[in-house]
């Protein structure tokens, strides 16, 4: 008796576990058109509009004084660093001459600059962390 209640409880527990599983021949999901992408592109900015995004904004924040002073923690190369430093020290004597919409148009126009620069050939001119 004991081997009877043991294979129908092995059994019903099988048939249990075999209720949720998937034939396979069934789809909840219609199958992507052909030619269809999967995923949008890695990056739809070339990377000196990255750069001057990057740079600009963290001239912007440590000027204001919410800079971590970290610029890898900020997610900046060396490189990146040295133009958001190069700006801001142009920024500050803009600012003092002209005032903050004058300092704006700098921040700008540099970082665009710069970073264009910077990635003239279309990677940086230079390894990231010198």
């Amino acid at each position: 008796m004991d081997k009877t209640r043991t294979a129908a409880i092995a059994a019903a527990i099988a048939a249990v576990l075999l209720t949720g599983c998937d034939s396979g021949t069934e789809r909840t999901h219609p199958a992507p058109a052909a030619g269809t992408p999967s995923f949008p592109p890695l990056t739809t900015k070339p990377l000196a509009e990255i750069c001057a995004d990057l740079t600009s904004y963290w001239v912007r924040e440590r000027l204001a004084g919410r800079g971590t002073g970290d610029y890898m923690k900020e997610g900046m190369s060396n490189a990146q660093n040295n133009i958001v430093i190069s700006v801001m020290d142009a920024a500050r004597k803009e600012r003092a001459r002209a005032g903050d919409a004058a300092a704006e148009k700098l921040i700008t126009a540099r970082t665009t600059s710069d970073c264009a620069a910077h990635y003239r050939n279309g990677r940086p001119t230079e390894p990231p962390w010198h």
